[in-house]
């Protein structure tokens, strides 16, 4: 972590530390990115297993994720199951198992107490206005090694 005295900044030195790094702002990070999100919408889990291989050094050659529905009830799709959650949780120490579900019971109730609540406004005749919360089924997320 770096910790930043801002008062004891001068102008510029406040803008470098407010700049993004250069990689995350150069063209050609964007054009790769975006070819590589091409390449997975064309070749689907094939491409994320090449490109899983590659950045995490990660072989997921037995998954079949090509077959799979979209709601993750068919086989693979990158899914660890209950079972090897099970596994993986009876593997660690009872006090780093007890901080993990604290951890998780205070992020839960933080974002449950900042989601608000649902409402409506009527902005002007015949005109309404509403603020829905409606929660996602399933939610896939990928995030490399590095810098994300």
């Amino acid at each position: 972590m770096n910790r930043v005295d801002w008062n004891g900044l001068d102008a510029a030195q406040r803008e470098a530390v407010l700049t993004r790094p250069l990689a995350a702002q150069a063209p050609e990070v964007t054009r790769t990115v975006a070819a590589m999100l091409a390449d997975v919408r064309a070749r689907g889990g094939e491409a994320v297993r090449e490109y899983t291989r590659r950045f995490d050094g990660a072989d997921f050659d037995g998954a079949d994720v090509d077959g799979a529905d979209v709601d993750g009830a068919g086989p693979g799709r990158f899914r660890v199951g209950a079972d090897e959650f099970a596994e993986a949780a009876a593997g660690l120490p009872a006090a780093l198992r007890d901080a993990i579900d604290e951890a998780a019971a205070r992020i839960e109730r933080f974002h449950r107490d900042g989601m608000g609540t649902p409402y409506a406004v009527d902005t002007a005749d015949g005109v309404r206005c509403e603020r829905i919360l409606r929660p996602i089924g399933q939610v896939g997320l990928y995030v490399p090694a590095g810098t994300a």
